[in-house]
């Protein structure tokens, strides 16, 4: 029941991108941010910081105009409070994932997770933890 709505949204394509334990697996990555990679409306930029999720889909500004378009990130359904999120700190280790979703923008948000619409702009990332 936990994984009801994650697995019903994947089977209906309501996600722009949907990762599942067994792809995850296959892939046999180290760190689970970097399944992102095969996500063509997430770029990934690495730096000092770490690894910070910023949205394709979007101008390279969010609607201030004033930083680069940071996508949110949610585990298990709650969002984390810091944007934007350092990956390589944050993501769960790999065993511990049972799916990632990706809504490319506030548009494909599940209303659960849309909170204040201006702060999803650049879309989110929801882990499932196992």
């Amino acid at each position: 029941a936990r994984y009801s709505a994650f697995e019903a949204r994947r089977r209906a394509g309501a996600a722009t991108a949907s990762i599942t334990r067994d792809e995850i697996e296959t892939r046999g990555v180290v760190n689970a941010w970097q399944m992102l990679r095969t996500v063509s409306a997430v770029d990934l930029i690495e730096g000092p910081e770490g690894v910070v999720p910023i949205s394709r889909r979007v101008p390279t500004m969010d609607l201030r105009g004033n930083r680069p378009c940071y996508m949110r990130v949610a585990i298990d359904g709650v969002l984390l409070a810091e944007s934007p999120v350092n990956l390589s700190q944050r993501m769960p280790p790999v065993p511990d994932i049972h799916g990632i979703e990706v809504f490319a923008g506030p548009a494909s948000i599940p209303s659960e997770y849309a909170g204040d619409q201006r702060d999803m702009v650049c879309g989110l990332i929801v882990v499932w933890t196992r």
